[in-house]
């Protein structure tokens, strides 16, 4: 049985841009998957302001279960679309810890 690494992963929202519109479906982290969970298939992905500047973020689970990701430092790059089909992309430093 493969190691399973589960990361929380933020899109943070701006003045000019809202990470509450991002469909969690399409979200793909280094080609990783959004996590589903259950029987009802649901994204683990929800929305809350998770660095408190009065913006809702999107916060999302991402399972590694190939072992993409080693403990340490990296940069990744997520992308993704808005629920109107506008294509996202955001790269940025990830720390893996054990």
């Amino acid at each position: 049985m493969a190691d399973l690494i589960s990361e929380t992963q933020a899109i943070l929202s701006s003045v000019d841009f809202n990470a509450a519109q991002v469909d969690p479906s399409t979200i793909q982290l280094a080609g990783l998957a959004v996590k589903i969970a259950g029987k009802s298939n649901k994204y683990l992905a929800h929305t809350e302001d998770i660095n408190g500047d009065g913006l809702i973020d999107l916060v999302v689970q991402i399972e590694d279960t190939d072992q993409v990701f080693t403990t340490g430092t990296t940069t990744a790059t997520l992308t993704g679309n808005l629920y109107d089909g506008t294509p996202i992309e955001g790269e940025d430093d990830i720390c893996i810890v054990p």
